[in-house]
């Protein structure tokens, strides 16, 4: 028997603007209702149809061909018709509500400020505008009246510039919830969001909101006893406080830690711990902070501020160090004033740093604790005293404490953005017309 002769495929033949009609339109059920595969379409989106030459038939539904490769290659042209399709769809929505024109428009604010804030940035506000026959005092009239995405209380930032974001207040949460930084003060945790410039507003304002917010659990206001001022040097190293603390390990033994800080700086110069109060840890102590003295000069007087204890009765007086004097003063002894700037010190240490860890095994372990404790203390956290300056700022890189440092930053706020009413859009609308000209 003699075989039937294969049979060659029949392929179907495509006019060019047909398939440019189908690779670049939007509607993804149009290649479908003509019975094109979607591998079809995709060959056809990468092919270059600019070297064919055509034109479109009469009775054929199609755009021609040579301004449909215009309009493919022109980004600006795109965002042109999005808009127009917008503006069309916001027409037909507003007349589908009601027959009555007036009525109709008068009702759908809300919808008609959408569409002018995607519109505007386009073809700017003028021309948005003018495609709904709204002048800008009626425009602005309804931006007035209507609920700002960017404010906490809903009224226009551009309007009531001195309110606050709604950005200001999410970095406030954010800041709350940083692990590291729970432990300080609500005052250091103010300025250090103000040396990463996560808001500009004032203290009392903070603590507003941190109260407001309910941020802070422990935001009691108890009643302290105002003391007078205590001793304030009015430049480093002209002052110096030593004090002892004890922390326990967890086999209950008594670790020593003898300090040595700057009164005006608040920065700690030494630190030693050891089992046993000596006499050696706190002249050791002595002899580093001044070898970090940064203004150290031959015959150099400094105060150095001391109790009672046994640990500073050997230390005779005036006593010099590699030139420098250090005279010793006992605290409500030699003078009335107490020591309480290096007992605030310790109690910070103690408490706001070291207590957050469970207690030390040995003294090696503690040693790392402290060092950890004493970085922070003088590298990391500001402090209120000085305004929102860390102690090695002050002490090391030669900062005076200020208490309006921080005031230009505060009083010049960045510039709030609304999306409603940002009228920079223009700006940038009529910089891409520039570039399109130039391109076409």
């Amino acid at each position: 028997m003699l075989s039937n002769p294969a049979r060659e495929p029949v392929y179907k033949q495509y006019d060019t603007a047909f398939k440019i009609w189908i690779a670049y339109s939007d509607d993804p059920s149009l290649a479908r209702k003509h019975n094109v595969s979607p591998s079809t379409k995709a060959h056809w989106r990468k092919t270059n149809f600019s070297r064919y030459i055509t034109c479109p038939k009469g009775d054929a539904p199609f755009y021609e061909v040579e301004l449909l490769k215009h309009f493919i290659n022109d980004a600006f042209g795109r965002r042109l018709y999005s808009v127009y399709r917008s503006i069309s769809d916001v027409y037909r929505s507003i007349l589908e509500l009601n027959p009555d024109w007036k009525t109709a428009f008068n009702s759908s604010k809300n919808i008609i400020l959408d569409a002018i804030n995607k519109a505007k940035h386009v073809i700017g506000t003028k021309y948005a505008l003018g495609l709904f026959r709204i002048s800008r005092k009626k425009y602005d009239s309804w931006l007035k009246n209507t609920s700002c995405p960017a404010s906490v209380s809903g009224t226009c930032l551009y309007q009531y510039p001195n309110q606050t974001p709604i950005a200001a207040i999410e970095n406030l949460k954010r800041l709350f919830a940083r692990l590291t930084t729970l432990h300080w003060p609500l005052n250091s945790i103010y300025y250090q969001a103000l040396r990463d410039k996560l808001f500009s507003f004032s203290l009392t304002t903070f603590y507003k909101y941190v109260k407001k917010l309910k941020l802070a659990v422990n935001l009691i206001r108890i009643k302290k006893i105002r003391y007078p001022t205590g001793l304030r040097a009015d430049a480093i190293n002209k002052t110096w406080h030593a004090d002892v603390t004890v922390i326990k390990t967890i086999q209950n033994v008594k670790i020593y830690v003898h300090l040595v800080i700057d009164n005006f700086s608040r920065y700690v110069l030494a630190w030693r711990a050891s089992y046993h109060m000596e006499y050696k840890d706190r002249f050791d102590t002595l002899i580093e902070a001044v070898s970090k003295c940064s203004t150290k000069r031959p015959g150099q007087a400094i105060d150095l501020i001391v109790d009672g204890g046994p640990e500073n009765k050997p230390i005779p007086v005036p006593l010099v160090l590699d030139e420098v004097n250090i005279n010793k003063i006992i605290a409500q002894h030699d003078i009335q004033l107490s020591n309480s700037m290096a007992e605030s010190a310790n109690k910070q240490l103690k408490y706001g740093f070291l207590r957050r860890f469970p207690p030390p095994e040995n003294i090696e372990q503690f040693n790392q604790l402290m060092y950890n404790a004493v970085n922070e203390f003088n590298n990391i956290r500001p402090f209120s005293p000085i305004f929102g300056f860390t102690p090695n700022e002050v002490y090391n890189q030669g900062f005076i404490p200020d208490k309006y440092y921080f005031l230009n930053q505060i009083a010049d706020k960045p510039k709030p953005y609304c999306p409603i009413c940002d009228d920079d859009a223009d700006k940038q609308t009529l910089t891409i017309k520039k570039e399109s000209i130039q391109q076409n």
